[in-house]
């Protein structure tokens, strides 16, 4: 390898004059002048095939694709039942914001029928007007209209929205927050202050009566469909044309009853615990036993 070097480079090397170092140095220089001066060289060539190539390739079959199983059908009442929800959602789409204008119409039309709307008003200064807790659901300023912006479950000032400050239980600006402290106001269109709506006990003036007394026991239950329960428990009232329901109405409602206390009708028990008896269906014997038999009564 020395000795090519020499002859690349003119140069006279020998092995007495060239020290181990200069030897490695010199070894490398003569690899790279073999490797600059070599005629072999790689070029970029075309791909390679194992066969030649086809002009007009036949058209590749696609796999066929797994598609779901096809689910049951809906039956006629579900349809039915899935288009009255998609015509009530297009209903509320633009119903639930607050129109003044229309409001202080509806309340001019009930004291001109010599009716008291009790009206509500929340916020830390009750300067948030939360619609009225006796008016029918016709209006559009009732809590029980649930198109209506303080009746649905959508509106920014409904109580029944629970992902706003007046319908979420943790607000202290809501009637449900046992906690809450500025709760909402019942004021009629004169001025008259009737109590704060809360479950809230320390707070010492509250609108307390039989109605709302069974709003904080079963609030849960009515916000599913507060119209509904509205429509029901006062089915008698709104059947005489009557347009809202009277402070004294409202006072004279039943006491509620807590739910562990509630006794079920037979025909709505669970069967799978309480299996139905004969009782339910036969009627009972006003006598249950002989004063003439001298046997000892015994209790069925």
């Amino acid at each position: 390898m020395l000795r090519r070097l020499e002859s690349y480079l003119n140069l006279n090397i020998t092995s007495e004059s060239l020290c181990p170092h200069c030897a490695r140095l010199l070894l490398g220089a003569s690899l790279l002048a073999v490797t600059l001066t070599s005629t072999h060289a790689y070029t970029i060539q075309g791909p390679r095939y194992s066969k030649a190539p086809i002009d007009n390739p036949a058209p590749v079959t696609p796999a066929p694709v797994k598609t779901a199983p096809e689910q049951n059908p809906l039956s006629e009442q579900e349809q039915a039942a899935l288009k009255e929800q998609e015509e009530f959602y297009q209903q509320i789409q633009f119903s639930i914001n607050p129109d003044p204008k229309r409001e202080n119409q509806e309340i001019k039309e009930l004291l001109a029928k010599e009716q008291v709307p009790l009206l509500l008003y929340g916020g830390a200064q009750l300067d948030h007007f939360l619609g009225c807790i006796n008016c029918a659901p016709k209006y559009s300023i009732s809590i029980w209209n649930s198109k209506g912006p303080y009746g649905s479950f959508r509106g920014d000032f409904s109580l029944w929205n629970v992902l706003f400050e007046y319908g979420n239980v943790k607000s202290r600006l809501s009637p449900w927050n046992a906690f809450a402290s500025n709760p909402p106001a019942v004021i009629d269109p004169a001025g008259k202050f009737y109590g704060f709506l809360t479950t809230n006990n320390t707070i010492s003036i509250h609108f307390d009566n039989n109605f709302t007394k069974t709003l904080y026991m079963d609030y849960k239950d009515i916000s599913l469909n507060p119209q509904r329960w509205f429509e029901k428990t006062f089915a008698h009232q709104l059947a005489q044309s009557s347009d809202s329901i009277s402070l004294e109405q409202l006072e004279g409602m039943p006491r509620p009853v807590k739910k562990d206390e509630r006794l079920l009708p037979a025909n709505n028990r669970d069967n799978q615990l309480l299996p139905v008896q004969s009782s339910d269906y036969v009627k009972a014997d006003p006598a249950p036993f002989n004063k003439d038999d001298p046997r000892p009564f015994k209790f069925p």
